[in-house]
């Protein structure tokens, strides 16, 4: 066991320095590419996220004329709150995120106004303040314009899901979904079906689930996108906990695992670290679900993540219930 978790922390440690190398460069040239316009899509699917919630909407002010000078100082202060949380710094990003917002309501444009409410949305949903996500996400939903509803729509839902909401969130989803379908955005619909997916997890319909699952991971992969192939990755796993396939879950999270941690996804492997945990208590091995769902806990706490009610009583519970069946669970601590 022991030298398990040396090997993981030290495969954890190899994926951070690589990400280090990746990420310096797009650090000190991102805000300036973004606020041009000139940023990669491509870049952007590949960048790290604390969740799966898109934290960077559409930044120009039309289709048909880039930002003026005041537009290229809003997205480049939002760029650097994008960066930072993306980077778990989330004090850094709230202060950039509200220095964007009296930015962008002082240059009165709309488009820029609905961003920075939404970055701020986000942000809130990360931290685990989830009613004042919501009610950035409406406030974002005021100035958007009809074809950029679904990020307000797609970042509710998540919001509502994780709030146990599950019935609100799906009329979202499937409201985005249509929108994404019928202005041909194959990321935001891929995204509205892991959603749909996740719900149907929540509700145990794990053959719902499934077929959301495999229309979802053809477009992921046709896009090479990182991000929801990790999540389809946990999915998957949950779809095969439900049916009692256990070896099947947990090769679905350890590939989610992994997937996470090369993208530097710190939010997204305490989920995973979680999930693993209660598949070891499902199969009995109360000594590794412990140290999962202790690692997971301390993520959360070093990224200032609050979880919500239902989820902080079901990790607690866990931990609980491993302490039980173990007749020294400090020693377990004590290999973290």
């Amino acid at each position: 066991m022991r030298c398990w978790v040396r090997w993981a922390e030290s495969a954890a440690n190899a994926a951070r320095i690589t990400m280090l190398a990746i990420l310096t460069p797009i650090v000190i040239t991102l805000p300036r590419a973004i606020s041009s316009g000139r940023v990669s899509p491509a870049i952007m699917r590949a960048l790290p996220t604390t969740n799966k919630t898109a934290i960077a909407p559409p930044i120009t002010t039309s289709a048909s004329k880039p930002p003026d000078a005041a537009g290229v100082r809003v997205n480049a202060v939002r760029a650097a709150g994008v960066m930072a949380q993306m980077l778990s710094l989330f004090d850094r990003a709230d202060q950039h995120y509200q220095d964007s917002l009296k930015l962008a309501y002082r240059a009165d444009e709309p488009v820029l106004i609905a961003a920075a409410n939404h970055n701020l949305g986000t942000l809130r949903k990360d931290q685990g303040r989830f009613e004042e996500a919501l009610n950035y996400f409406d406030e974002s939903s005021h100035y958007q314009p009809p074809d950029l509803l679904k990020f307000h729509w797609q970042s509710k839902a998540d919001t509502l899901q994780r709030l146990g909401r599950l019935d609100e969130a799906k009329v979202l989803y499937e409201k985005a979904m249509a929108l994404n379908q019928r202005i041909g955005d194959e990321e935001g619909y891929a995204h509205t079906l892991r959603g749909l997916a996740e719900i149907a997890c929540h509700k145990g319909d794990a053959d719902t689930a499934e077929q959301l699952l495999r229309e979802n991971e053809v477009i992921c992969r046709r896009l090479n996108h990182a991000r929801g192939l990790s999540w389809t990755s946990q999915l998957f796993g949950s779809v095969a906990k439900l049916r009692d396939d256990w070896p099947a879950a947990r090769d679905h999270y350890n590939d989610a695992l992994v997937q996470m941690e090369t993208m530097g996804d710190a939010w997204g492997q305490c989920n995973v670290l979680t999930a693993l945990g209660h598949l070891s208590i499902a199969e009995g091995d109360y000594t590794l679900a412990l140290l999962n769902l202790q690692k997971a806990q301390e993520g959360w706490h070093k990224l200032g993540a609050t979880l919500t009610p239902y989820e902080q009583a079901e990790i607690e519970a866990g931990i609980e219930q491993c302490r039980r069946h173990l007749t020294d669970p400090a020693s377990v601590i004590d290999v973290l």
